[in-house]
């Protein structure tokens, strides 16, 4: 958070979030971070193996942070359009999840590193997810995972 942590973003070259920086790199964009962690520790890929694949995981990637991520900030402004759109693609989440572990089946992916930091702070935000148990049990299994409750700076509820 650079509003908290501003002196040492400020150090290492970070003007926006989300950002990384080690030894090596600082780096804030997203795909830049995301596509850096998965080169970074290969033993746990966070892309699948085909190509073709790849290439679709990457279009959600971007998918969800063009047309769903704006949808919160004009959601809590009262906007009618956003809440209704971003009510809709909650649903879909909801629907994508059941039978699932994470977003794309049964391992995290670059989708759920995506979606669930988003999702943490949507519920941060006074987004409730309870009507939707797929995405609410997704959240749930989410913050269990060491690295994600991390990240989040008080526990949210789903």
């Amino acid at each position: 958070d650079i509003a908290e942590n501003g002196k040492l973003a400020s150090s290492v070259g970070v003007q926006r979030v989300p950002a990384l920086s080690d030894r090596y790199v600082t780096v804030s964009d997203l795909d830049i971070v995301l596509e850096y962690l998965e080169e970074q520790n290969p033993a746990i890929p966070l892309l699948p193996a085909n190509v073709a694949d790849r290439a679709i995981y990457r279009s959600v990637v971007r998918s969800l942070h063009r047309d769903v991520f704006p949808l919160l900030d004009l959601a809590v402004t009262r906007d009618a359009a956003a809440v209704q759109n971003l009510r809709q693609q909650l649903h879909d989440f909801n629907a994508t999840l059941e039978g699932r572990t994470y977003f794309a089946g049964d391992v995290i992916s670059l989708i759920d590193i995506t979606l669930a930091p988003w999702l943490f702070s949507a519920m941060s935000k006074g987004l409730s997810i309870k009507q939707l148990p797929h995405l609410s049990a997704y959240a749930d299994r989410m913050m269990r995972m060491p690295a994600f409750a991390a990240t989040v700076p008080t526990r949210v509820a789903a």
